[in-house]
């Protein structure tokens, strides 16, 4: 059933982005239930067809009163506009470019929370894709 998910999913690249995704979400949610003690079915399986359509739909998610957000500094702007706009409170952390662009790990401890929702971890060649 994968296999045949994957040749639909081909068919998305050309606009066709109706067709498969039932069989494709049936595939997908059979192939994560195999390592859980529960089953998924397809509707707990949300895809998209862009990484910002992904990337609203889990900031919204995430989103409730009080909540943050934790995102690299330099980052990709989108994040924050994003975050802001689902209502998360936006923090940021320094990525060190002395250390080749790493996570600067003590300012992300003192800035996370009871209230952080998600640490965004993006490499900086990502950040900076033409």
């Amino acid at each position: 059933m994968l296999q045949l998910c994957m040749l639909q999913l081909g068919m998305l690249q050309l606009g066709m982005l109706q067709l498969g995704l039932p069989l494709c979400r049936c595939a997908i949610a059979e192939y994560l239930s195999k390592d859980l003690p529960y089953n998924v079915t397809r509707d707990d399986v949300f895809l998209t067809d862009v990484c910002t359509q992904a990337m609203e739909a889990a900031l919204t998610a995430l989103a409730r009163p009080g909540a943050n957000i934790l995102l690299p500094r330099p980052g990709y702007p989108d994040y924050e506009a994003r975050a802001a706009f689902a209502g998360l409170e936006v923090r940021h952390y320094d990525l060190v470019p002395e250390l080749d662009w790493e996570v600067d790990l003590a300012a992300v401890e003192a800035l996370g929370d009871k209230n952080t929702a998600a640490i965004v971890i993006k490499s900086m060649w990502e950040c900076f894709q033409i």
